[in-house]
């Protein structure tokens, strides 16, 4: 049983926790409601780092390069800004 509790809590809030990163290839997609936290520095040299609406990064130390964030809209409707 406790398994199973175990596993839908990390479906419905999944939390990553980490020292430091460093992405060189590849890429890290975070999903809606997901959170990642960096305990030190966090380097994106591949600029691959995709977030989904509501997803969030939280970073103790230095950060760098390019992070995509992907903003769900609730409306079809399109409003000039």
């Amino acid at each position: 049983m406790n398994k199973i509790i175990i596993l839908i809590t990390l479906f419905i809030a999944p939390v990553f926790c980490a020292q430091n990163i460093t992405i060189t290839s590849g890429s890290l997609t975070l999903n809606s409601d997901a959170a990642m936290t960096v305990k030190g520095s966090f380097k994106n040299i591949a600029d691959a780092v995709n977030m989904n609406s509501g997803s969030s990064i939280i970073v103790s130390e230095s950060s760098s390069g390019d992070i995509t964030y992907n903003r769900t809209l609730v409306s079809d409707n399109w409003y000039p800004l």
